[in-house]
């Protein structure tokens, strides 16, 4: 009888899991989609929901065009070649301070823990934008979303 309520127990305990974890992918998917309105938080959301579809052309089609843009090719090996893991990240977007031409868009990056039964570990960071031809493009996001080499001199120009 005893063993019975254990095995019961350890079932009920899998059970709670499986629907967690379902739970869990179900608000991450609803969590993925594609805002409409020219806004510096739509910006930064639509620029995440295509690098987590792995559509890299239309991210970076958020991307500024400033001095030392990365092209399309080496911003896609950020990402593939790299190994930029943003499959285990996730954000949160908080407020947005704006002027006329900049915003800052502050984001919480959410890591997930090691462990089934770890917290996972949060992070508040700013996305900066500027305004292009009425656009909102991001000129600098935390990583893993962005390259810290991008938008920098090559080096034989820094030895100028």
């Amino acid at each position: 009888m005893k063993n019975d309520r254990f095995f019961n127990g350890i079932l009920i305990g899998i059970a709670a899991i499986i629907v967690i974890a379902i739970a869990a992918f179900f608000i991450r998917q609803q969590s993925n989609k594609l805002m409409t309105d020219n806004s510096p938080a739509a910006a930064v959301n639509n620029y995440v929901v295509y690098l987590y579809q792995q559509d890299y052309e239309q991210a970076y089609k958020y991307l500024a065009d400033l001095e030392n843009k990365p092209l399309l090719a080496q911003f896609r090996q950020s990402f593939t070649s790299y190994n930029q893991d943003i499959g285990s990240v996730s954000i949160k977007l908080n407020e947005t301070s704006q002027d006329a031409n900049s915003a800052t868009v502050y984001l919480t990056i959410i890591r997930q823990a090691g462990g089934l039964f770890s917290e996972p570990y949060r992070d508040s960071q700013p996305a900066q934008l500027i305004l292009q031809n009425g656009e909102w493009k991001i000129s600098n996001m935390p990583y893993p979303f962005w390259d810290y080499s991008w938008y920098q001199k090559p080096f034989d120009a820094q030895q100028k």
